[in-house]
């Protein structure tokens, strides 16, 4: 390309990148990296004129449109809940979502070039039954320092974006403080799924009190689970680039975006969420599978790993288990056919082996605590529950949660267009398909179900990028690792510069004004992070119902059964209270309940703009 050309494609890029960044410090710090990287990458690129002349079909208009509805999608629901955009859109007199549209629309003309040139060389290049490298010598797969040094960096980065961070100015999201709150209220000697109600697995919330303990009780701890398990995520996903390619800036570049995915994408929010902590063993799955596929051989503490690894995940959260169930019975077939039946034995007998290091200890302390018929009820029937009262189609879930993932499906798809006669990818796809599966079985679309399909996307990030000739770069390494150091250093600075003490909400301020730390207090809905926010806990089983009674019948009887016993001392609604009467929903039935508690004088009802609070009259 020449100067001119460029230019366009670093614009181009920089616009693509507008739609994909998150808003945030990173999303804004992406801006000029994409441009200069767009700039410097360009000019070993092809003619931008000739390449789109000799090689657009008119047919390309369709994945063009089709990745730029995905990209403007989720720009605007990314963006939409940004109270910074606000003052923009004002400056033009339009709505927040006028004003959204507008950008992507502009952001999809602009961006189109480099698309659109990027499309055509993809489209027209031949498929490949191999991969640039397929027999690396063991001797090239080792970790090096600066592959250490490099996961590292890009786990400090991710620290800063979870919202456990000492220097964190936001609140943790719902479902990890009912994470945190049911650990505390463990350390405090309640029993899980006897005294707590919840439906994920045990190990969820073992961590989190493990987190807790580490600290003496600060939310700093689990911070720190959360930075070494993204550091062993990192070196393990560094494990998997080297089975595949001994190009080391292939390998950074894809261990910086398979965890850069959980933040560009907004896929973790806020953290310590069950597939954040599932991440290194589905990743330690992969590498065990695709190094017995690549070489035909084990040891056989990789298949006790394996056991454990697919154990460890059932008791966390048992539907994220597509690495073992994609990859283990093609193994199983292709042992069979070689009729090779002493290593079946060996493998069957260390995978037990390692099923049997988990699942014992769990069984045994379950039996001990009288939890085993809770642990039943509550996590694995209430999961089939979950699954059998969908909230939307599957197929409409599948389809949001690919597009939820931006950039990194439509790199899917090129390297499936490239590399789909490639056996070991078309098992990687199967990885991929079943995945997403899986993620979607609920009926529910939340952001953080596509986090178990990052490892799928390892392979395809790998192959794609080792097809790309040609670029050569000064001292690559060296400068990701400056790179990577700086977004950490940027974003460390400004946290700390800007960190102030989170002001208490009015929910929060309430509790402490008016109820004492003793008190039975108890949160309707799905809104744990009040008891954390003001210090205050609930007797209740039930401390959080929805969606559990949403769900099952027999749980909201049992949660009404309950309130009628209880009767705590403070119950508080948190929304519109019409609203929430309006709900056609089991949950409506306890609203009713406290208003009928209210007419017979046994609470006094007080409304507030964002919450209603029912108080036992004593």
């Amino acid at each position: 390309m020449g100067k001119l050309q460029r230019m366009l494609f670093a614009i181009s890029m920089t616009a693509v990148w507008c739609l994909l960044m998150p808003p945030y410090l990173y999303g804004v710090l992406g801006v000029p990296v994409t441009m200069v990287l767009a700039y410097v990458i360009g000019r070993q690129l092809p003619d931008i004129k000739a390449t789109i002349s000799t090689k657009f079909k008119w047919y390309y208009i369709l994945p063009l449109a089709l990745i730029f509805y995905m990209f403007g999608m989720e720009f605007y629901d990314k963006w939409r809940l940004s109270g910074k955009l606000l003052f923009f859109a004002n400056l033009f007199g339009m709505s927040v979502e006028a004003f959204l549209l507008l950008v992507i629309v502009l952001g999809s003309i602009a961006g189109s070039l480099a698309v659109l040139y990027l499309i055509c060389i993809v489209m027209r290049t031949e498929s490949s039954k191999e991969f640039p490298e397929e027999n690396i010598p063991v001797s090239n797969r080792k970790l090096l320092p600066m592959d250490i040094a490099f996961a590292v960096v890009v786990t400090l980065c991710l620290g800063m974006r979870l919202a456990l961070n000492p220097w964190s100015d936001v609140l943790t999201g719902n479902d990890s403080a009912a994470y945190i709150y049911v650990a505390m209220m463990m350390k405090k000697g309640s029993v899980l799924y006897v005294d707590i109600f919840e439906h994920k697995g045990i190990f969820l919330y073992l961590t989190d009190l493990i987190g807790l303990l580490l600290t003496e009780g600060k939310l700093t701890g689990i911070w720190i689970l959360e930075l070494v398990n993204a550091f062993i995520t990192a070196l393990l996903t560094f494990k998997v680039t080297k089975l595949l390619t001994t190009k080391r800036p292939v390998q950074y570049i894809t261990v910086a975006a398979s965890v850069a995915a959980l933040t560009v994408c907004m896929l973790l929010t806020d953290g310590n969420l069950s597939e954040e902590w599932v991440l290194p063993w589905i990743t330690l799955g992969l590498y065990i599978c695709l190094k017995y596929l690549i070489d035909k051989t084990y040891r056989f503490y990789e298949i006790i790993l394996l056991g454990v690894g697919c154990a460890y995940i059932i008791f966390m959260r048992a539907n994220m288990i597509a690495v073992f169930a994609a990859f283990m019975p093609i193994i199983l077939v292709q042992m069979i056919i070689k009729k090779d039946w002493r290593n079946i034995g060996i493998c069957v007998v260390n995978f037990i082996l390692g099923l049997a290091i988990v699942t014992v200890p769990v069984i045994v302390y379950s039996v001990m605590s009288n939890s085993f018929e809770g642990m039943l009820d509550c996590y694995f029937l209430f999961s089939l529950s979950y699954c059998e009262k969908s909230a939307m189609p599957i197929w409409k879930v599948i389809w949001l949660l690919f597009r939820r993932q931006t950039i990194y499906s439509v790199l899917l798809l090129a390297a499936t267009k490239l590399f789909y006669k490639n056996h070991l990818y078309q098992m990687n796809l199967w990885f991929y398909i079943l995945s997403l599966g899986v993620a979607s079985m609920s009926g529910r679309a939340h952001a953080h179900y596509s986090i178990i399909l990052i490892p799928a996307l390892i392979l395809p990030m790998v192959v794609l990028l080792s097809r790309i000739k040609g670029i050569h770069m000064k001292k690559p390494l060296a400068m990701m690792m400056a790179l990577g150091i700086a977004l950490w250093g940027a974003q460390f600075a400004v946290s700390v510069i800007t960190y102030q003490d989170i002001p208490l909400s009015p929910v929060a301020q309430y509790l402490q004004d008016y109820t004492e730390k003793d008190d039975n207090v108890l949160m309707m809905g799905n809104n744990c992070i009040y008891y954390l926010e003001g210090d205050r806990y609930t007797t209740n089983r039930y401390y959080y119902q929805t969606p559990a009674v949403n769900v099952r019948d027999d749980l909201c009887e049992d949660f009404i059964e309950e309130l009628q016993e209880t009767k705590p001392e403070a119950i508080f609604a948190i929304g519109d209270r019409e609203q929430l009467l309006a709900e056609d929903e089991n949950i409506t039935k306890a609203y009713l309940l406290l208003d009928e508690w209210g007419e017979m004088g046994e609470y006094t009802r007080e409304e507030y703009d964002a919450f209603t609070v029912y108080r036992r009259n004593d």
